[in-house]
């Protein structure tokens, strides 16, 4: 047999309040579906440490026949694109045409959805098309600032949630009778206490990113999900916290997804791979941390065994919501203790919808569907160890562990790719003595 997969698109929320249900795969049932006219597709999925994660999409829609012009007269005149979220479904399955893939507890399919903030349209005489540009909306309500001075204190997850509350009465509902925003943390933290005052003018954007930097973890790009009853219904805003601690301790061998570039036969459940690309990792170097807090005095951490071997390299982290300087000079060992290598290790690879169909045997099914899940969830390919082979010059076999950082896919309607940016998994994730793949020493690690 053989794995299919594809891609849908659809536009919309809830036709009115109170009405509508869900579908199966996660977006309301009002939301009317685009793919027959999309001519190209883009969603960029980034999360990298320290900062908050975010997702761009870009749709571009066949308008040949003039029914998205606006006020040309055609079917959607007056739509009220800004008004209207955007999702991005995935198809998979080993029968064709391929089964838009259902959701799991709620939150795996669409895999992106989020509000439409750009519309251009494009008509030379000859074709006719309209480019959508989308966003999730931590990135949309970062342009939002807070209408009133505010204070909050607790573990990162209850800032987070406190503070996206105060901008829940001026968000979208898209519809729905209500909307609820909502912040998880993988590891949950209960030891760490931030304190956090804005005043009212301060971007959330802002506010955002100066409290993940404080933790040295990431955001997964948050997500939209959709609910509706007899009655009621609603959309949640969704933001997974990545922490530092989690980083630290976490088992990442529950995630066993290989990639596999050499040619040749593939195991049963490997993916294959192409466009492989190494890189020394010393862009993540660090041998200097300087760590900043308010009411604070500034802390240093140098490592001098890294700075004679590879030559300095120092990074500044300042504005940090820390409650002493005792936990600033604990990030800032924090980086120059982890980032201390400078490793050789796989920056990107690509595996396309085409590549799975005429390679993957149908054990990898579950595997493959790790690539379509929303990069929201905690089960995405985005920020979970990665096992990557290959054979190089001269015929050595080569296995390294890596995390992707960034997902991009592309698609038209012939064929998809996604094109994986990594980083190294030891460095970057938990490091587990004597695991098999997270803590060899001598290995994958320097003992």
């Amino acid at each position: 047999m053989t794995i299919f997969s594809g891609w849908n698109v659809e536009i919309g929320g809830f036709a009115s309040v109170g009405s509508g249900s869900v579908t199966a795969y996660g977006t309301p049932t009002d939301a009317i579906d685009f793919t027959n006219r999309v001519k190209s597709l883009k969603v960029d999925n980034q999360a990298y440490l320290g900062k908050v994660g975010r997702t761009t999409t870009q749709v571009v829609l066949d308008n040949n026949d003039g029914a998205l012009t606006p006020e040309g007269g055609g079917t959607y005149t007056s739509k009220d694109w800004f008004a209207e979220p955007l999702h991005v479904v995935a198809r998979i399955g080993t029968s064709y045409p391929a089964a838009i893939e259902a959701t799991d507890s709620g939150r795996d399919n669409p895999y992106f959805s989020g509000p439409i903030n750009d519309f251009k349209f494009n008509d030379n005489g000859y074709e006719s098309t309209v480019t959508l540009t989308a966003v999730d909306w931590g990135t949309f309500l970062s342009r939002f600032t807070f209408q009133a001075a505010a204070s909050q204190t607790g573990n990162i997850q209850t800032v987070y949630y406190e503070l996206t509350e105060d901008m829940r009465p001026y968000v979208s509902k898209y519809g729905a009778t209500s909307n609820v925003t909502t912040w998880s943390a993988l590891h949950q933290d209960t030891d760490s206490s931030f304190a956090v005052s804005v005043t009212k003018g301060d971007y959330l954007g802002d506010v955002s990113n100066s409290l993940i930097a404080s933790d040295g973890g990431t955001v997964l790009p948050p997500i939209l999900a959709y609910d509706a009853g007899s009655t009621t219904s609603s959309v949640t805003y969704i933001a997974g916290v990545i922490l530092r601690e989690y980083l630290t301790s976490s088992n990442a061998e529950e995630y066993p997804v290989i990639f596999n570039g050499t040619t040749g036969a593939l195991g049963s459940t490997e993916l294959p791979i192409k466009n492989l690309n190494l890189a020394f990792n010393d862009e993540e170097f660090v041998t200097q941390a300087e760590v900043n807090r308010s009411g604070g005095t500034a802390q240093y951490s140098f490592n001098n065994t890294s700075s004679t071997t590879w030559g300095p390299r120092s990074i500044s982290i300042n504005d940090v919501y820390l409650a002493t300087d005792a936990e600033s000079l604990a990030l800032a060992e924090w980086y120059t203790n982890r980032f201390n290598e400078v490793n050789f290790v796989p920056s990107s690879c690509e595996i396309t919808g085409s590549m799975i169909e005429s390679k993957c045997a149908d054990a990898a099914l579950e595997y493959v569907k790790r690539l379509i899940k929303t990069v929201g969830n905690v089960d995405t390919i985005l920020w979970r160890p990665l096992k990557v082979t290959w054979t190089g010059a001269g015929g050595t076999s080569n296995t390294k562990n890596v995390l992707a950082n960034r997902v991009t896919l592309t698609a038209t309607p012939t064929d998809w790719k996604i094109r994986l940016g990594t980083v190294d998994a030891v460095t970057n994730g938990a490091f587990i003595l004597n695991s098999t793949t997270q803590g060899v020493l001598n290995t994958n690690k320097v003992g």
